[in-house]
């Protein structure tokens, strides 16, 4: 079948997708903190342009998902989806870590989906996939604690 195929670049739209929200979304904060290295904040890209970006990545990503079964598309929609929600808001919650989880715990489950006969992975494969999420949310946060109580 195709899903192995498209299950690399479906990913990786997704990811795309994920990184150009982040950037369009934080555009006007990373101006006003002087951000250099970030081509939205210094208007050699627009945020428009960005955001378009993003879109069409998210689409390319479902559609690929799609392509190998509905299941997959499902799966990539929650990652995709719990990555995008944390763009547009969730990061500065509580509910921040969950978005995490949500993007990270599913990851054994779609790599499975895209195998012929869709094997249901292991828990303990989802749940060290989930824990890496939250690592991973907590060496993003921890660093700016400081600077946060500052403010």
């Amino acid at each position: 079948g195709i899903g192995p195929v498209l299950t690399g670049p479906a990913m990786l739209a997704g990811q795309l997708s994920i990184g150009w929200s982040n950037d369009a979304s934080d555009a006007a904060g990373d101006a006003a903190a002087g951000r250099t290295d970030k081509p939205v904040a210094t208007g050699a890209v627009s945020v428009r342009a960005v955001w378009i970006a993003a879109v069409a990545a998210l689409l390319a990503a479902l559609a690929m998902a799609l392509a190998i079964s509905v299941l997959t598309a499902v799966i990539l929609a929650v990652i995709v989806g719990a990555a995008w929600a944390y763009n547009l808001g969730l990061k500065s919650s509580l509910a921040s870590g969950l978005m995490y989880v949500l993007g990270f715990g599913p990851i054994p489950a779609y790599a499975a989906s895209t195998l012929p006969d869709q094997p249901v992975p292991t828990w303990y494969a989802t749940a060290a996939a989930a824990l890496v999420g939250l690592g991973g949310h907590f060496a993003n946060v921890l660093p700016d604690l400081d600077g946060d109580r500052a403010a």
